[in-house]
């Protein structure tokens, strides 16, 4: 008894063992499980990750197509590893981002069918909320791409940036648009600096534009180990109150801007379009630079530092002080080759004011600027110009002093007629103008090299008419082909003969039957198809007996088919026959009489065929 005793109590202690052994591990499981709510579970590298908005939840397994993650900030935060794609579905995100530490590429503009992410179909929208930056990216290489950057606001000790802000890493954005930020202090668009380190940014077709900064607006590149590259991009209707409206390089750092545009930006002081200050540098090339404003130098600024400016378009821009239209130069070298600077706000201040520093110009028209040079003290020796056309003229080798004669109405493609053509250098030209177009042995003064490219218009189908041009040249019928000047917009008309119908045209990228719209930057040939006319020819059948009516050429089989479409011109013969115990009276609508009906076919035309019954008289017997 005693030993059953003692039985029963080891039993129970055994049994309170093995419940407190599964409570413990259950006790761990879930204490486990709350420290790693906070941890990010590592992926493989490189990895994809999925986010969407409006479907995804933010949890440690979301980030798959099927299950993608809500936001992007913890999508970075807690599923991103070093090397990982983050695609984001098309949609409004708000949201403050920082990556730092790791390289992470981050592609919007996706939308979704059912489980299936299509690319550049949407739009992906990161809107800061007008709180902070909307990106921080510090210490790593990564890759923004199709996004919408916006409603950023850097302010305080951190006033600089206001849609991104780079420091320590080489970081791409491409074909993304960042607008309508603010930043207190400068970089309203982009500020990339060597705070934490060398700094490089390239943008990729990038749309800069709107945002609003207190030193300088677009973009600013600051350092001595900052650099950035710019190309095809555009910088659109930005504002500073201090200099660089559009773009700033400054303190050592510097810049490369290629095939961009700078249109309409703004600021209260130096360099509408961009400002170059404090012992930076910059190469600009392919671009135009049109219609900025600023107090000092309406296009750019160059203070300290080393310009040079290849196959540039500058125009309308302006000083709101009167001084330096288009460029304002204090203790610089800058070099203009095959550049274009014309119609900078003409008649109210000089285009170029050298303060100090050295200029040199080749291969360049200076046109309807006012002023064109003007050093400031005097320094006749500062400027080197050659083989230029220089409204007013200037004193160096192979200078003009001619209208250039442009294209016109803000066309600043050379016409066939003019001076400027094959009177450049060819010692440092550069092998290609503005628009990439090769340069002949002996280039041409200005930013675009004159070529003639042949237009030649045919017409198809089978109907016919006539094409002509404006400019005149193309009259075809007889004269299809015709050379125009590069640059040249060509208006293409066409008129269909009375018997037919213009239904469209076919190469040159035109479509459609509108105007045909094309730029000669090339060989092009296009085709008018011209469709002859069809009308209906109807035939209905009337009267007190019976018949049928034939066609030719076939189509009217009346009885059965009485409707048949036939080509502008076409001579149709309708042939009545009677059935027994009728007889055809005769034609009415668009024939008459009673023998076969020949209807010619130039609009919509109805026949009537009329048959009366034949009348049978039984003899009367009498008894």
């Amino acid at each position: 008894m005693e030993n059953q005793s003692m039985f029963k109590s080891n039993r129970k202690r055994k049994e309170m063992l093995i419940v407190l052994t599964i409570g413990l591990a259950l006790f761990l499981v879930l204490t486990l499980l709350w420290a790693l709510s906070g941890v990010t579970l590592a992926l493989a590298d490189p990895g994809d990750l999925y986010v969407d908005g409006a479907s995804g939840g933010d949890n440690p397994a979301c980030g798959t197509m099927i299950a993608p993650c809500q936001t992007i900030s913890y999508t970075l935060g807690r599923r991103a590893s070093d090397g990982d794609t983050i695609h984001i579905a098309a949609g409004n995100y708000t949201e403050n981002l920082t990556i730092n530490g790791i390289t992470v590429m981050l592609r919007g503009g996706y939308t979704i069918s059912d489980t299936v992410w299509l690319p550049e179909t949407g739009e992906t929208v990161i809107d800061g909320d007008n709180a902070e930056r909307v990106f921080v990216i510090q210490g790593n290489n990564s890759v923004l791409e199709n996004l919408t950057i916006t409603g950023g606001y850097a302010s305080g000790a951190s006033c600089w940036g206001g849609g991104v802000w780079v420091t320590n890493g080489e970081v791409t954005i491409r074909s993304s648009t960042i607008t309508a930020n603010e930043a207190e202090c400068g970089g309203a668009g982009i500020d990339v600096n060597d705070d934490f380190g060398a700094a490089h940014l390239i943008l990729e077709s990038v749309m800069v534009s709107h945002n609003n900064g207190g030193q300088n607006g677009g973009l600013n590149v600051w350092g001595y180990s900052t650099s950035a590259d710019v190309r095809a991009s555009t910088f659109y209707s930005n504002t500073a109150s201090i200099q660089g409206g559009g773009i700033a390089v400054l303190y050592g750092s510097s810049a490369v801007i290629d095939d961009s545009s700078i249109v309409d930006n703004t600021t209260g002081g130096g360099g509408g379009g961009i400002a170059v200050s404090e012992s930076a540098s910059a190469v600009i090339s392919g671009t135009s630079i049109i219609s900025n404003i600023a107090d000092l130098g309406g296009a750019i600024i160059a203070g300290q530092v080393t310009v040079t400016l290849t196959n540039v378009l500058i125009s309308s821009n302006q000083s709101s002080s009167g001084n330096a239209n288009v460029l304002s130069i204090n203790d610089s070298d800058v070099e203009i080759m095959n550049s274009t600077i014309s119609d900078n706000n003409p008649g109210e201040a000089q285009a170029v004011l050298l303060w100090s520093g050295a200029l040199t110009i080749t291969n360049s028209i200076l046109w309807n600027n006012g002023p064109n040079l003007q050093a400031d003290p005097p320094c006749p020796g500062c400027f080197t110009v050659n083989y230029s056309d220089i409204e007013g003229d200037w004193t160096g080798t192979g200078n003009i002093n001619e209208n250039p004669l442009f294209l016109g109405n803000g066309n600043y493609h050379l016409s066939e007629v003019s001076p400027c053509i094959d009177k450049g250098t060819p010692t440092g030209a550069p092998a290609y103008d503005i628009e990439g177009t090769m340069r002949d042995a002996l280039p041409d003064m200005g930013a675009y090299e004159f070529k003639l490219y042949e237009l030649a218009v045919g017409t198809a189908g089978s109907g016919s008419g006539s094409v002509s041009s404006s400019p005149a040249g193309i009259v075809c019928g007889a004269d299809c082909t015709e050379s125009f000047a590069n640059g040249t917009v060509v208006t293409l008309t066409a008129s269909a003969d009375i018997e037919s119908t213009f239904t469209g045209w076919s190469g040159g990228d035109c479509t459609g039957t509108g105007a045909c719209v094309v730029t000669m930057n090339e060989a092009k040939e296009v085709t008018a198809t011209f469709t002859l006319n069809q009308y209906d020819l109807s035939v209905s059948l009337d009267g007190t007996g019976s018949g049928f009516v034939n066609s030719t050429p076939a189509g009217i089989d009346c009885g059965t088919s009485c409707t048949a479409n036939f080509d502008y011109g076409t001579v149709v013969t309708l042939t009545a026959e009677a059935n027994i115990g009728s007889t055809f009276e005769g034609w009415g609508g668009a024939c008459a009489g009673a023998g076969d009906c020949a209807v010619t076919m130039t609009e919509t035309k109805a026949v009537t065929a009329i048959f009366k019954l034949i009348q049978t008289y039984l003899p009367m017997v009498y008894r």
